[in-house]
């Protein structure tokens, strides 16, 4: 092959040019699974430059995936195509890396993730109502309001014995570091130890002390992307910001991580300044 040949292969299974902060998380995502995938079929760790040679794709090479690993590049849609179809030397008839094609055009758990990370207001509605229909059993319709749909999750977030109505006013009159992390109900629950001092007394139902072992609660995946579409909508409005930053902020503790694939990967984006909606105004 001619090094003109060789070239332009290159550039059909790598888009390279200045990708964006969720490109890049799409890329990691996408590698991390294809890596996962192949490590555990061939009982052996395996990067994402090793997985060619001892899967069947149609003319890749991984020579060319460096820049993708590393962050600095995207694949193409022709090369997330030939990683699909992808067969396994002793098993010609099994497709293993099926799913990657799902996982980098719409998100982990098939949740449309990256839609919401970049701030579709659309799908961020319908994730949102979606999880309000499933805790109420009645989906919102056109006279529900922004704020009945935040104070309904909002309530669903918190443990048993905190008063969510104290706790939202509190939260909406003192904005300050020590309500959103060091008293955060939600990120609390992910910690060690029965008992949390000095919380507010009108805020826990039994008293001024919080007690975990009474309250612990467990979000599921699909609770932690609402929790992310609403943020997003709150961000958008410029409405309602502090009770959902303070969720967001709760779920980033431990629930994401656990529950989501690829959650930390997904934490770190939301962590960032580069994502558009991290700074609070």
């Amino acid at each position: 092959m001619t090094n003109e040949k060789a070239e332009k292969t290159d550039r059909q299974h790598v888009r390279v040019h200045q990708i964006s902060a969720l490109e890049r998380l799409k890329s990691q995502v996408w590698v991390a699974e294809i890596e996962r995938i192949g490590s555990a079929i061939q009982q052996k760790k395996l990067s994402l430059m090793q997985i060619p040679n001892v899967f069947v794709f149609d003319e890749l090479d991984g020579k060319t995936f460096g820049t993708i690993r590393d962050g600095k590049s995207m694949p193409s849609q022709q090369t997330v195509d030939k990683i699909a179809a992808g067969r396994e030397l002793r098993n010609p008839n099994s497709y293993p890396f099926r799913q990657t094609r799902a996982l980098i055009e719409t998100g982990p758990d098939d949740f449309p993730l990256w839609q919401i990370l970049a701030g579709d207001t659309d799908v961020c509605m319908q994730v949102v109502d979606g999880e309000v229909a499933n805790l109420t059993g009645t989906a919102p319709d056109e006279n529900s309001s922004f704020e009945q749909r935040v104070r309904t999750l909002f309530a669903h977030r918190l443990p048993a014995n905190i008063n969510a109505d104290a706790l939202w006013d509190l939260i909406a009159k003192e904005r300050t570091k020590e309500m959103h992390y060091d008293f955060n109900v939600i990120a609390l629950t992910a910690t060690e130890g029965d008992e949390i001092a000095g919380f507010p007394d009108h805020v826990a139902v039994s008293g001024s002390a919080w007690v975990r072992a009474d309250s612990v609660i467990t979000l599921s995946a699909g609770q932690v992307v609402s929790t992310i579409a609403l943020y997003v909508l709150s961000r958008q409005k410029k409405e309602l910001i502090a009770p959902c930053h303070y969720m967001l902020v709760g779920v980033l503790q431990k629930a994401i991580e656990e529950q989501l694939s690829y959650g930390a990967l997904v934490a770190d984006f939301l962590s960032r300044d580069e994502w558009v909606y991290q700074g609070l105004s």
